[in-house]
Parts: structure tokens; sequence; C-alpha cells
């Protein structure tokens, strides 16, 4: 995009912090530590902005410490990743989302024991994520898009739904 591989860009009030957690030079797929350094530095370069963090990957520890910093500044509002593929939404100082978005399925059965590439997990259904702000209220949409699925534990049909959660 032109930019390092870890940046931030403004669009209107809102600072979208673009972290570097996944891979690295070497392109061997490891999975880094959110730079707590930076973040709190870009965080402090923009005092007017609201704030969304977003990344490939976070761990425990990352959000943890993200969740610590949202807590000493209100304008973090979320933390968005997807590594999992499962949609999910964790309420916090900043809200914890992953957008889901399945690439393909590489979950465990129901057992928990025996990893099968077919099967469907619903939080991992296709589909995007849309942020609203009006005011001090937010929105995020996730859309599903029409498709049929065929899985070892299930068929699936849908077509274009849309879930909400309202932030803040």
């Amino acid at each position: 995009f032109g930019y390092s591989r870890q940046f931030s860009v403004a669009v209107g009030d809102m600072l979208f912090l673009m972290l570097d957690t996944f891979g690295n030079s070497a392109g061997n797929g490891e999975k880094l530590p959110v730079d707590l350094d930076w973040v709190r530095s870009e965080i402090a370069k923009y005092p007017e902005y609201r704030i969304v963090i977003c990344s490939h990957y976070f761990s425990g520890a990352d959000i943890a410490a993200l969740q610590e910093i949202a807590g000493q500044n209100s304008r973090v509002l979320a933390l968005f990743h997807g590594h999992t593929h499962q949609y999910d939404v964790i309420p916090g100082a900043a809200y914890v989302i992953n957008d889901g978005a399945v690439a393909y399925t590489a979950f465990t059965d129901v057992s928990g024991t025996v990893w099968n590439f077919g099967y469907l997990d619903l939080r991992s259904l296709w589909g995007y994520q849309i942020l609203e702000w009006s005011g001090d209220a937010a929105v995020t949409y996730r859309v599903l898009l029409t498709a049929d699925y065929r899985a070892t534990n299930m068929p699936v049909s849908y077509t274009h739904l849309r879930a909400h959660e309202t932030l803040r």
C-alpha cells in the first residue's frame, strides 16, 4: 500500500493503527508481539482522534496489554483481528472484534480432538465487517454473503445476513 508494514491512517476523526503482528521480513509466518511503544507513541501523536487498532493476529497477552492502554485512554474504541477466522465480539475497555471471514475451515470436530478441514464452525461464515460511527455511538455490522456450503457436519445455505453490535 506504499506504507511500511506498521502504520497509522487518519480518516475523518478516526485513527486506524495498522499493526504488523504476523510474519516478518524472512516470510516465515512467525507471530510477532504488538509493538506497544509504537502504539502509545501514535496515540500521543494524535490526541484529537478516536482510535481503532487493527492486526492480523492478537495473542492473549497482546489483548491484555492493549485493554490496559484502552482503559487509560477512552479514545481507543476497538481492536480488530481475524487470524482464527471465527467471528466474535468481546466487550472490554475496547471491544475485541474478530471479524471472521473463512478462507477455509480448519477446526476440530465436536469432540475437539480431530482436525477436519471440511468441518464448518458457524462463526467462520464468509462475510465482511462494516464500522459506522455517529457522534459517540459506534455500530459494527457483520455482513454475510449469499452462499451454499457443504461441510462434513452440516449443509448451510444463507442469504446476505446482517448482524450488528452497538459499541459506544
